[in-house]
């Protein structure tokens, strides 16, 4: 029997959703610069009604806990088929975490990154994350600077400006103007870091699911962040090590559990999770938001 069959929004329901609401904290922004988001809640789908009435969980679980209740969260596997897997019982209690609570967390996490790897919402470059490539571009290749001479870069960078409707393109080649554009603009941003427009991003309209890698990839860092805030399970860590052999056992054993990989590595080699994490820290998801949660901290 499932602990919970249908969510009924009491604060008596925090306490078995804990793991998730320290999940979602560390999924979601807490925006260190003050905006209230990147995109607005009427540009994404939540998957529920959210009115206006006080609601006894936080907003991010009220949005799982009507996908619960709705049976919309994927169904690939069940609490019963989790219940019965001894392995990753044992390594849940030698952690010890709360079996249940970890049931929710699992599926809270599975339904996050899916909204996000196959259903997300790519998004273009914001001003900021632009100016940001230009000046460490250029930075990273000047050599010198001399107030006679000029810059000195240790290749050839040129920039082609085209403005549409007007024939020619202006080159700026110069190692000099491509130094004072990149110092220039570095400056000015350290004064305009409250300024929201810089950070605003707009939605794509190209809906790309990524490849199961960064899926896997996604999945299991979301779960080794909850793991940092939990004491019982850090105390497994040896001296300067991240995580613990058990974490990276009892991950793996889920992403074959879940089906993410049908892989039977995942389920003999407790290595296997370090050099993949290793292998795809550069996957691209970083410019997607998820599709029915919000990125930030309502």
């Amino acid at each position: 029997m499932k602990p919970i069959d249908k969510f009924e929004f009491t604060y008596k329901e925090r306490t078995i959703l804990r793991y998730c609401d320290l999940a979602s904290k560390c999924c979601l922004y807490e925006d260190p610069y003050g905006l209230p988001q990147r995109i607005g809640l009427d540009q994404i789908s939540t998957g529920s009604d959210l009115t206006a009435r006080v609601c006894a969980l936080p907003p991010v679980m009220e949005i799982f806990a009507r996908r619960y209740n709705d049976r919309k969260l994927t169904n690939y596997f069940t609490y019963e088929n989790y219940i019965d897997n001894i392995e990753i019982q044992d390594y849940i209690e030698e952690l010890g975490l709360d079996i249940d609570k970890f049931w929710f967390l699992l599926l809270f996490v599975y339904d996050f990154c899916e909204s996000v790897c196959i259903d997300g919402i790519r998004l273009a470059d914001s001003a900021y994350d632009q100016l940001q490539k230009l000046i460490e571009t250029i930075t990273s290749h000047v050599e010198r600077f001399d107030g006679q001479t000029g810059s000195t870069l240790d290749t050839e960078i040129k920039m082609d400006i085209r403005v549409k409707g007007v024939k020619g393109v202006i080159t700026i080649d110069s190692p000099t103007a491509l130094h004072f554009i990149a110092d220039t603009c570095a400056k000015r941003m350290k004064e305009a870091e409250d300024w929201t427009c810089l950070r605003y991003q707009e939605l794509q309209d190209d809906y790309k699911s990524l490849s199961d890698s960064p899926y896997i990839y996604y999945f299991a860092t979301t779960l080794l962040k909850f793991f940092d805030t939990q004491e019982s399970v850090k105390t497994f860590r040896k001296k300067g090590a991240k995580h613990s052999v058990k974490e990276r056992a009892l991950i793996s054993r889920l992403i074959h559990f879940t089906k993410l990989s049908k892989k039977e590595i995942w389920l003999t080699d407790d290595e296997i999770l370090k050099s993949f994490l290793k292998q795809y820290k550069e996957s691209d998801f970083w410019n997607r938001t998820s599709n029915i949660y919000p990125e930030f901290l309502l």
